[in-house]
């Protein structure tokens, strides 16, 4: 039984199904005061800088520049004859 002049402890508003309260949980209570004050705590240095770059920018370039290549590879082909137009990928007819 939870007194008013007491606190509660963890087990008691755990077993308390009268009342509508949920249990405060200090690990998940740690974690959402992490997420919320992230951005205050936050020091911006030269390996915060190249893991950005390693993990938004180069995946978009390496895969542009692969496009660029095996399209410029297949241009060349059928500009030189050497795919015939009824065997090509995108044909027009």
């Amino acid at each position: 039984m939870v007194y008013a002049n007491k606190p509660a402890t963890i087990d008691e508003l755990r077993t308390n199904i009268e009342r509508k309260i949920a249990a405060f949980d200090a690990p998940i209570q740690r974690l959402m005061s992490l997420r919320a004050t992230r951005r205050e705590y936050f020091k911006p240095n030269a390996l915060n800088f190249v893991m950005h770059v390693a993990l938004v920018f180069l995946p978009f370039a390496l895969l542009a520049a692969g496009v660029k290549k095996e399209r410029g590879i297949r241009e060349h082909q059928y500009r030189t004859g050497q795919v015939a137009y009824k065997d090509r990928y995108n044909k027009f007819a």
